[in-house]
């Protein structure tokens, strides 16, 4: 599950203004489009991506709203109901949204919502994406896609280690196989090595990565991508493979 880096600028001031009003009303009129009865859910659905408290929250919440949009238009002739829940989803989301500062961040609340109204997910798995995604930089799901992409097909698990001083390279630690890994300091942009392991850190408390028991950062911690972390990028990986 490969989610590349970007080589355009993700940043929220480069968003253009016209997300600012005009994407929320957009979204209301597909799904009114998509099935008339929808009418007064996707009003509200509509006024609630439209307001802000400052014109930066607007231009978000509109890009989040036009990117919901772009992915229900590519499925429209599937989409057969509303989802109960879609406005607190939504909500969930834009409280989300608050605190991103990269594009490719409200891309990822984007796809689960209009995953939830695609797929007709339930609440408490749409929910737990989204508040799992609210406390995840860019930077979290660049060290778990990238571990993603070295699975061990003995074992089907995906490792990876942060290269330390006097860290054994792959191959046997206290006599524990830890092949295949791979070095994650090397995809990663010169991020240093202590800053990664505090990102490490951070995921094994979302059970996202755990740390095969080793129990010390001084000896060269060998992680494992967990199946909740790939339950969260399969949440995420179709739009951020696009964008």
């Amino acid at each position: 599950m490969n989610l590349p880096v970007r080589t355009h600028d993700t940043a929220i001031s480069k968003l253009g203004e016209h997300y600012e009003n005009a994407a929320g009303p957009a979204l209301a009129v597909l799904l009114t489009t998509i099935n008339p009865t929808f009418g007064a859910a996707a009003a509200a659905i509509g006024a609630l991506l439209s307001y802000g408290n400052s014109q930066r929250t607007k231009i978000k919440q509109g890009y989040l709203a036009e990117q919901i949009r772009l992915q229900l238009e590519q499925h429209k002739n599937s989409i057969e109901t509303l989802n109960e829940n879609l406005h607190e989803a939504v909500t969930l989301a834009i409280q989300g949204v608050q605190s991103a500062v990269s594009t490719e961040k409200i891309n990822r609340f984007a796809k689960i919502i209009s995953g939830h109204i695609i797929n007709n997910s339930s609440w408490d798995e749409t929910a737990t994406a989204l508040r799992a995604i609210t406390d995840l930089e860019d930077i979290h799901i660049k060290i778990i896609s990238e571990a993603s992409l070295h699975i061990d097909p003995s074992s089907r698990t995906a490792k990876f280690y942060i290269d330390t001083p006097n860290f054994p390279k792959p191959g046997f630690i206290d006599g524990r196989s830890t092949a295949p890994t791979i070095d994650i300091l090397t995809k990663l942009g010169g991020r240093n090595r202590t800053e990664v392991q505090m990102f490490c850190m951070e995921l094994m408390s979302k059970g996202l990565l755990h740390d095969n028991d080793q129990g010390s950062f001084s000896t060269g911690p060998v992680y494992t991508l967990t199946e909740a972390a790939f339950w969260l990028l399969a949440k995420i990986e179709h739009m951020s493979s696009e964008n």
